[in-house]
C-alpha cells in the first residue's frame, strides 16, 4: 500500500523520511503554483527527493511514496500521475 500526504505547509523531514523508508518503490510530488499543477516523480533516493521537496514545500503540495503491488518499479510507474 502506498502513502500520500497533502499539506499547505512543509512536512517535517523525519515524517517524509519515514514515508521513504517504508515505501521504497519510488516517490513523487505535486504542487500548485501560480494557478498551475506541477509534478516531479521517479525518486528512488531520499536525498534527491528532499533537495527538490525543500524548493516547493511552501506551496500547497502532495507527496506520494510507492509500494509496488503491480507493474515494474520504474520512474514511469511512480505517482502522482
Amino acid at each position: 500500500m502506498c502513502i500520500i500526504s497533502i499539506s499547505i505547509k512543509p512536512i517535517k523531514k523525519e515524517y517524509v523520511l519515514n514515508c521513504f523508508l517504508n515505501h521504497r518503490d519510488g516517490m513523487g510530488m505535486a504542487w500548485a503554483e501560480k494557478g498551475k499543477l506541477h509534478i516531479l516523480k521517479g525518486y528512488f533516493d531520499f536525498e534527491s527527493f528532499w533537495r527538490d521537496y525543500k524548493k516547493i514545500n511552501r506551496f500547497p503540495h502532495g507527496i506520494h511514496a510507492r509500494t509496488a503491488t503491480q507493474g515494474i518499479k520504474s520512474a514511469g510507474n511512480c505517482h502522482p500521475f
